[in-house]
């Protein structure tokens, strides 16, 4: 099941690219300033299991 997940996941993130792509651990962080489609800013974790720090990277 999670490998279906990370597929659309990853088409997702093909679809509506982002200007700038960081990753934190297993967490990717997608930003477009500017842009009126707020989907392209967002925080995702890539794994499940990588729950330290969740405060930090989402606030």
């Amino acid at each position: 099941m999670l490998a279906i997940v990370r597929r659309y996941e990853a088409a997702g993130f093909r679809a509506w690219p982002a200007a700038a792509v960081h990753y934190d651990g297993t967490w990717v962080v997608r930003l477009t300033a500017g842009h009126p489609a707020k989907r392209l800013n967002s925080v995702n974790p890539l794994d499940p299991g990588d729950t330290q720090h969740i405060a930090d990277r989402i606030g």
